[in-house]
Order: structure tokens, then C-alpha cells, then sequence
């Protein structure tokens, strides 16, 4: 008996009453059986409502993982802060700071060296571009992969070891 289900983006084509009515279903089976569902979705809005935890990926890699309200309260991450930029809000007199990313998306087959977001950051520094971020706990069970966090040590640590030239 698997405890472990994957769903990749099985309800994007439903219309709105049947995903409400498909994701009680989710939740059930979730509940009753004691699983866990891995749901698989570019849809925010969608992670957020069948979701307890959400895990954030660029370029295949978790950037940033917690709990739903920790991940869309607080991202930390420059990638999750610019994907919730986009989320439409319907509210004309609204005012979205959203967060363009320009630049180069990285190859899946030769991705850059170091932090895979860095091509298209804003918040880029010359230690992304060498090193891979450590992913680490940066508030009870919120996790996040950048430079940004680095602890002062750390960030003495990996700047000293930046090829030079």
C-alpha cells in the first residue's frame, strides 16, 4: 500500500465547481488513509487550497519549502517572491509591485555554475554565480536556498574562496 501519491497538475483543466468537488475528494483519501499526495502544479492558487506544505522548485531545484501560510506570508526566496508578484488580484485599485525577471533562463542541460536563479535575480552577487546556496531552516520550518541568508561567517567563507580573475 503506497503512502505516498503524485498528482501532476490533475485538475487544471476541470472547471471550477469540479476542482472544488475533486480536491475535497484529495483531501479525504489524504485524511482517511493516512497519506501523503505530492501535487505537482504551476498554479498557486491551486497549491494553496489542496496544500498543508508547499515546495517551491527552479531549474529542478527546491528553492524554498514550508508550511502554505509561511511560504505565501513570507517568501523568502527572490524566485517565490517574483512567482507571487504574478498572481493576479482582482481588485482593480490594487497596486502589485510585481517583480519582472529578465535575463537568460539557465539550460537544464548546461545550467550556470552556482545558484541556478542567478542569471535572472536582481538580488544577484558575485558569490551566486560561484556557489550553490545552502538550503537551510531559516525560521521554524521554513527552508530557503540563497546567498541572501548567509550568515556573516559564511559569507566571508565563500567570498574569500571566489576564483580571483
Amino acid at each position: 500500500e503506497p503512502d505516498v501519491l503524485l498528482f501532476d497538475e490533475p485538475l487544471s483543466n476541470l472547471d471550477a465547481k469540479l476542482r472544488v468537488e475533486m480536491r475535497t475528494v484529495i483531501k479525504q483519501i489524504q485524511h482517511s488513509v493516512g497519506i501523503t499526495t505530492v501535487y505537482v502544479t504551476h498554479d498557486q492558487e491551486e497549491a494553496m487550497a489542496i496544500s498543508d506544505r508547499i515546495a517551491v522548485m527552479y531549474a529542478g531545484k527546491i528553492v524554498e519549502k514550508g508550511t502554505v501560510y509561511e511560504i505565501f506570508d513570507n517568501p523568502m526566496h527572490p524566485y517565490t517572491q517574483a512567482l507571487f508578484s504574478a498572481i493576479p488580484v482582482p481588485d482593480p485599485d490594487f497596486k502589485m509591485d510585481r517583480v519582472v525577471l529578465e535575463g537568460s533562463i539557465p539550460s537544464p542541460a548546461n545550467p550556470p555554475a552556482g545558484c541556478k536563479f542567478h542569471t535572472r535575480c536582481s538580488k544577484c552577487m558575485e558569490v551566486c554565480k560561484h556557489f550553490v546556496p545552502d538550503f537551510q531552516e531559516l525560521e521554524e520550518d521554513h527552508f530557503c536556498a540563497c546567498h541572501l541568508y548567509n550568515s556573516p561567517e559564511r559569507q566571508a567563507e565563500l567570498e574569500a574562496a571566489i576564483p580571483q580573475g
